[in-house]
C-alpha cells in the first residue's frame, strides 16, 4: 500500500481532493469574469459573500415554485443586463440614453434605477420592507453610529489642528468634510490626514467675493436650478447639487471640474464668466442648450456683451456679492431650450 500527499503551492490538500479542485476552478473562473467582463461582475466584486448566498437561495426559490424567469430575471440584474436605456441604445448617440421615466438627463443604467424619481414609490416600499425586516433581527433597536459620522468627527479633529482652519467659520469647516465625505466614499480606505492636506491646499489660495446667498437662493427657486457653474471649495452654496471648479484641488470635495469643459447637458446652470472667459462662456451656453436634453441657463453677463439669450434683469444699480461689494454693470440672462420649458415652465409673474 503506498501513500502519497496532494499539495499545491505552498498548501497540503486534506479530505477530498475534488472539493480543493472544484474551488480552484471556481476561483479561476471568477478570475477571469472579472478581466473580462468587468461590468457584470461590478456586484458580485463589492458583495462576493452575500452575492453566492443569494444565488443558491434564488435557484432554490425557482426550481420549488417552478418559476424559471425568476432565475433568469436575477442572473441579468446582477450583471447589470437589464434592458436599461444606457444599454438598449449604448452604440447610439448620448442623449438616447437619458432616462424617459424622469426626464432628468441623466443616462439610465443600474445605478439610476435605484435613485430615479419617477420610482420613488417603488424606492420607498422596498425600503420599508427591507426596514421592517430590519426590525426583527436581534439588536435592531440598538443605533448604531453611521461610519460618515465617525470619519468626519476624526478629520475635524485633526482639522482643527492646523492654524490655518481658524480662518473658516465652524460650520464651513463642517460643509468641507461633508463634501469631503460625499467624494470620497467610494473609496475603500480614505487615509486620516488625506482631508486636512486637502484643505490646507484650498485655505492657502485666495478667491474673489461670493455671491449674495439670498439672490442664489431666488433664482434656484424661480429657475429650478441645480449646478453651480463657478465657485471653488470654501464659497459653493449646498442648495445646488452640483457644483463646478476650474481649480482641479477642488476636485477632492466634489466639483465637476471646470464649467468649460463639464457636460452639462440636462441641467440647470448658474454660471458667472470673468474675462477672458465670457466669450468662451457664451459659445459653451449655446452648446448646452442644443442638446436635445432639457437644459438652461442663467448667466450674469456685462451689460454690453453681444449674445443672443433673453435678458432676464439689468443689475446695474444693485450689489450681487454676499459683503455689499459696489454695483456691477451686468445682465442677468437665460438661455434655455424648449424641452427645459416643457419639464420645468418658468413663471412669469
Amino acid at each position: 500500500m503506498r501513500c502519497f500527499v496532494f499539495s499545491h503551492g505552498t498548501k497540503y490538500i486534506t479530505g477530498d481532493a475534488r472539493t480543493y479542485l472544484k474551488k480552484l476552478e471556481e476561483k479561476s473562473m471568477l478570475e477571469v469574469w472579472k478581466e473580462k467582463a468587468p461590468r457584470q461582475s461590478e456586484f458580485f466584486v463589492k458583495f462576493p459573500t452575500q452575492f453566492n448566498n443569494i444565488s443558491r437561495e434564488i435557484w432554490k426559490w425557482s426550481i420549488e415554485k417552478g418559476e424559471e424567469h425568476a432565475w433568469l430575471y436575477f442572473i441579468f440584474g446582477s450583471c447589470q443586463y437589464l434592458p436599461t436605456q444606457n444599454r438598449v441604445n449604448k452604440h447610439r448617440e448620448h442623449a438616447s440614453q437619458y432616462c424617459l421615466l424622469c426626464q432628468s438627463g441623466v443616462v439610465e443604467n443600474m445605478e439610476h434605477l435605484w435613485v430615479c424619481p419617477a420610482l420613488a414609490k417603488e424606492q420607498m416600499r422596498l425600503q420599508l420592507r427591507i426596514n421592517g425586516i430590519l426590525q426583527g433581527l436581534p439588536f435592531a433597536l440598538d443605533k448604531v453610529r453611521p461610519i460618515e459620522l465617525n470619519h468626519r468627527d476624526d478629520w475635524l479633529l485633526l482639522a482643527t489642528k492646523d492654524p490655518l482652519c481658524d480662518r473658516i467659520p465652524d460650520d464651513r469647516l463642517d460643509a468641507l468634510t461633508r463634501d469631503f465625505w460625499n467624494a470620497n466614499k467610494h473609496k475603500q480606505f480614505i487615509p486620516p490626514q488625506s482631508f486636512s492636506k486637502a484643505v490646507g491646499k484650498v485655505l492657502r489660495k485666495t478667491y474673489p467675493q461670493a455671491l449674495s446667498r439670498n439672490l442664489l437662493s431666488m433664482l434656484i427657486d424661480l429657475f429650478c436650478l441645480n449646478v453651480e457653474g463657478k465657485s471653488n471649495a470654501l464659497q459653493h452654496y449646498s442648495r445646488f447639487e452640483v457644483w463646478c471648479s476650474e481649480d482641479p484641488d477642488d476636485k477632492d470635495f466634489g466639483a465637476l471640474g471646470s464649467f468649460l469643459e463639464s457636460d452639462l447637458s440636462g441641467k440647470n446652470t448658474l454660471a458667472f464668466p470673468e474675462f477672458p472667459d465670457i466669450e468662451k462662456a457664451i459659445r459653451k451656453a449655446e452648446e448646452i442648450i442644443n442638446s436635445p436634453a432639457p437644459s438652461r441657463v442663467i448667466m450674469f453677463l456685462p451689460l454690453n456683451m453681444e449674445h443672443k439669450f433673453l435678458v432676464i434683469a439689468d443689475l446695474s444699480e444693485c450689489s450681487i456679492f454676499q459683503n455689499q461689494g459696489p454695483p456691477s454693470d451686468i445682465s442677468l440672462v437665460l438661455a434655455v431650450n424648449k424641452e427645459s420649458l416643457v419639464l420645468d415652465p418658468i413663471d412669469g409673474a
